[in-house]
């Protein structure tokens, strides 16, 4: 798991936002691939630009759609 704290810069504790999104797959954090907690970072860190605070259902709804291809 040296790749997700040293290579990710995952930081424990985890957010409010994170914590919400594990819940919501009901997996634990060494379940997701390092490639999904790129995007949970890039969500996080391009959400206050838009000033709003960054949601689930937004983020698995942009995430299928980048897995589908449907954006780019």
């Amino acid at each position: 798991y040296c790749c997700m704290f040293e290579v990710l810069n995952l930081i424990l504790p985890l957010n409010s936002f994170q914590c919400a999104l594990l819940r919501r797959l009901n997996v634990a954090p060494s379940q997701l691939h390092p490639n999904s907690w790129e995007m949970v970072r890039a969500f996080k860190v391009l959400y206050p630009f838009f000033n709003t605070q960054p949601s689930v259902p937004t983020f698995l709804y942009l995430f299928q759609m980048m897995l589908t291809g449907k954006i780019c």
